[in-house]
């Protein structure tokens, strides 16, 4: 990393408690900046059946308790969500569900692929 730059990593407000850590790297840092080098060197990684194309929205739900009130404020990241749930899930949302068809993972990971 160049010197002055900062990786922002928001942590539960007390040490201990199960929560999820976010963190927000540059963009030069992120996916974006070498995906074309990667596309070119590695075509096979682009190389997939699940044809979506789009991250548009990420929800993270976490049981009550959870500690995941300092997040709230986070309107910087277009389409992130946290809220509160039965149960610790993750829910990925493609091409803002155009085909209005989703993949349960549960009970082996707590992820949802809606698309």
């Amino acid at each position: 990393m160049p010197p002055g730059t900062q990786i922002d990593v928001l942590a539960p407000p007390e040490v201990g408690h199960a929560s999820p850590r976010v963190f927000v790297v540059p963009r030069y840092m992120g996916f974006d900046a070498f995906r074309e080098e990667v596309r070119r060197d590695a075509p096979e990684l682009f190389e997939h059946p699940f044809a979506e194309r789009q991250l548009t929205a990420v929800r993270i739900i976490t049981p009550t308790g959870a500690h995941v009130e300092f997040l709230s404020d986070i309107d910087s990241l277009p389409g992130l969500s946290f809220q509160e749930g039965p149960e610790h899930l993750a829910e990925l949302i493609f091409d803002n569900r155009r085909s209005g068809k989703q993949v349960d993972l549960r009970p082996r990971l707590p992820l949802i692929l809606w698309y």
